[in-house]
């Protein structure tokens, strides 16, 4: 799966603790070997078209959104936004 991070991604990334970080990026790995794991309860952002989210933990969240590479047509995952649950409902 290729990933393409979004500024806000990117910004939100850096202000997290070192823990959340590592944390953030198994979560990715994670997803990214398997959309459909469990642990990571992918799913629809509430209100919000084609916007998705899935679980760092019980508290974080990272949102994605799907695009399409306009030359090859592969499926890229915008990551969107990291960070409490509340990004969902604010700022997804």
């Amino acid at each position: 799966m290729r990933f393409r991070k979004s500024e806000r991604f990117q910004k939100a990334f850096k202000k997290l603790s070192p823990d959340m970080q590592a944390k953030t990026k198994k979560a990715l790995s994670n997803f990214a070997s398997d959309t459909t794991r469990h642990s990571l309860w992918y799913k629809p952002v509430k209100g919000r078209k084609n916007i998705w989210e899935f679980r760092v933990n019980g508290g974080f969240r990272i949102t994605i959104e799907w695009d399409r590479d306009p030359q090859s047509q592969e499926l890229i995952c915008v990551l969107r936004n990291v960070g409490s649950h509340d990004i969902v409902k604010k700022s997804p």
